[in-house]
């Protein structure tokens, strides 16, 4: 399987070359554009430069909020667009809101106030953002029934966590209600050329492509998928499973269809175990 390595960085990194990043085999990075409700105070000094200067050097660009759980979602979610908007250069990946604080909020808040953020970013931008966050901080704050459908970067570092782009030897720590993830932070003291500081290592399972298109709304196939449907096709049975954490395969049978009413009884959707139109919704948006 294909795997592309990013990083991703804010304003500690400071001026970066951006030209000896690519030569280090990176491929995307999101950068942080924006903290918190308050405009101007929350604007990423080199957001833009950042922006510009990877997408020209042939790097994968994407963006991130901070999310303060003690100030409006809503105002969050704007501040961030318009950041975005400001900086004039055009993401090629999701919208990333970064929740691994609470604040002083209580848990149930801290989940529905992330919640009503992803869903402005979603409507903002015409995909579904990335929720990063890890599995402590999750465990205690997130519910995985209103956030589960949103791609998760989750951050895991183990005790040989790498210090260069690779394949860590380990899996990250799940939090509860989550069986899969899009993206993996396995290390927040790498080190790549072009950089002058330690840099968060990050890594997809797939291609250029299959990253770009992240998030990304998924037509539904027209048809029912089922426990041995004779209509069910590999490439959607294998989409399916990607997006559930179950083994591709591509033969939709009793892991599947089991993984699948889980999924539905937590989205709130009549539990059948085959994916028709609303679960596939709920998968991809």
């Amino acid at each position: 399987m294909d795997i592309q390595y990013l990083i991703d960085i804010s304003t500690s990194q400071g001026t970066i070359d951006w030209s000896e990043v690519k030569a280090a085999g990176i491929m995307g990075v999101i950068i942080k554009a924006s903290e918190g409700s308050s405009h101007s105070s929350s604007r990423e000094e080199y957001f833009a430069a950042n922006a510009a200067q990877a997408r020209a050097n042939g790097i994968l660009i994407g963006a991130y909020h901070f999310f303060r759980a003690n100030e409006d979602a809503t105002t969050q979610a704007a501040v961030f667009r318009q950041v975005l908007e400001a900086a004039g250069v055009p993401m090629d990946l999701s919208p990333t809101l970064d929740v691994e604080t609470n604040d002083g909020e209580a848990a149930d808040d801290v989940s529905i106030a992330a919640f009503d953020c992803l869903n402005q970013m979603e409507s903002d931008f015409g995909r579904k953002p990335i929720l990063y966050t890890y599995a402590d901080f999750a465990n205690n704050y997130l519910e995985p029934e209103l956030l589960s459908t949103f791609p998760l970067w989750i951050a895991s570092y183990g005790d040989d966590a790498l210090t260069s782009p690779g394949v860590p030897p380990y899996q990250p720590v799940m939090p509860d209600g989550w069986s899969s993830y899009a993206l993996f932070q396995y290390s927040d003291r790498g080190r790549v050329s072009g950089i002058g500081t330690d840099v968060d290592l990050d890594l997809f399972w797939g291609s250029r492509e299959e990253l770009q298109a992240l998030g990304l709304p998924v037509p539904y196939p027209g048809y029912v998928l089922c426990y041995q449907g004779s209509q069910n096709r590999e490439e959607d049975v294998k989409r399916v499973q990607k997006r559930l954490g179950v083994q591709e395969t591509g033969v939709y049978g009793m892991t599947t269809a089991c993984t699948v009413f889980t999924f539905q009884g937590r989205n709130g959707i009549g539990q059948t175990g085959e994916v028709g139109s609303e679960t596939w919704g709920a998968l991809f948006g």
